[in-house]
């Protein structure tokens, strides 16, 4: 959800601060929207798999003007589940993406 304010002649954007993201078990990769913009953020993820395939999390930041960049890596078991850390020097925009071989299903959210 994105909000957009308009004073005078000045226009800010204020971009989301959560988004959550699901994998099925017919997707290999699945990518959250953006938020922003902020110098931390978390992410709970849950391998909700009732195979014994591994989910892989990856946090990825980027600066404004930069690229982003995949910051964290964790691969989670079937049935695991964790809340993970994202911290930046400057403020940065965050996307949460799952990855799997396949056959693996998993939920999470990314916000500050």
């Amino acid at each position: 959800m994105c909000a957009i304010c308009i004073v005078g002649t000045a226009m800010t954007a204020y971009a989301a601060s959560s988004a959550s993201l699901a994998l099925q078990t017919f997707q290999k990769s699945a990518e959250s929207a953006a938020i922003g913009l902020s110098k931390k953020a978390y992410a709970e993820v849950w391998n909700s798999s009732k195979s014994t395939g591994v989910l892989t999390a990856k946090i990825y930041a980027a600066w404004s003007g930069y690229p982003y960049s995949c910051e964290q890596t964790n691969k989670l078991a079937k049935g695991a589940n964790t809340t993970l850390v994202e911290n930046q020097s400057r403020d940065s925009s965050f996307k949460l993406r799952f990855e799997s071989g396949g056959g693996v299903a998993g939920v999470g959210k990314i916000y500050f």
